[in-house]
């Protein structure tokens, strides 16, 4: 799955250019955006039948980047 992605990077990098990299914006924690200690707790106590407790639905691999191709 990994060199998946990898694979996928650097065909978009020889196809586009290094322009294709964007750096994210850096996030304010009082936007709205949940604390981690939250996070935390939501997670925890989880009881529905899909995301039970201690489930996340994805975890990303490459927290820091977007494909910049796909709508927000």
């Amino acid at each position: 799955m990994l060199l998946l992605v990898i694979k996928t990077f650097e065909k978009e990098l020889l196809a586009e250019g290094i322009d294709v990299l964007k750096p994210l914006k850096r996030v304010d924690l009082a936007d709205g955006i949940a604390l981690p200690d939250e996070v935390t707790n939501i997670v925890a106590n989880r009881s529905g039948s899909i995301l039970s407790a201690s489930t996340i639905l994805k975890s990303d691999l490459f927290t820091n980047l977007q494909k910049m191709s796909l709508l927000e």
